[in-house]
């Protein structure tokens, strides 16, 4: 009676809808491949295949250039950064190997890559400082460190300040 009332109560703030469960591994690559909408199966394959073997991924690089074709003549830049962010955060591909796969593309799909690149080269170096400044290094030990002046320093000083305005660490960061 108890689990049945708990059910009943839980009930009204569950909500109403229907949804299908699957194992993306249920499908045939091929039938991946031939889904119509080119964010879905771009999607579909790169879930199915980022958490496993890096030879599987490698595998579909033909699809995933052929994908990434597409999403450049429709001019879905910021779509082609996040497969860049995703296969980088997601994959055991270097950072070489998944340029590889841009390379192959277009000069525009390329330096989609190495604008990514850069972004993630300067969110390290600005989470390190953050790291080393809350450590109490000297801006001295910091300009050393990285090679760069004290002038860039400051900017990226400032940049994480102005970050931290915006949005403040939790205990958690």
């Amino acid at each position: 009676l108890f689990k049945l009332t708990l059910r009943c109560n839980k009930a009204k703030f569950l909500p109403k809808f229907d949804y299908l469960h699957f194992s993306l591994n249920d499908f045939e690559d091929e039938q991946i491949a031939n889904l119509k909408n080119t964010f879905l199966s771009t999607t579909a394959m790169l879930l199915k295949h980022s958490r496993g073997e890096k030879e599987k991924l490698l595998a579909i690089e033909s699809f995933l250039i052929e994908k990434l074709k597409i999403l450049e003549s429709s001019h879905e830049n910021d779509f082609i950064s996040a497969i860049f962010y995703y296969l980088h955060s997601s994959t055991h591909l270097t950072l070489n190997e998944i340029v590889i796969f841009f390379t192959k593309v277009s000069t525009i799909v390329t330096n989609i890559a190495m604008t990514a690149i850069e972004q993630l080269r300067e969110e390290t170096i600005s989470n390190v400082i953050r790291n080393l400044i809350q450590n109490g290094a000297s801006m001295e030990l910091i300009s050393k460190s990285f090679g760069l002046s004290f002038q860039k320093i400051e900017e990226i000083i400032q940049k994480i300040k102005t970050l931290l305005i915006e949005k403040p660490l939790t205990a958690t960061e």
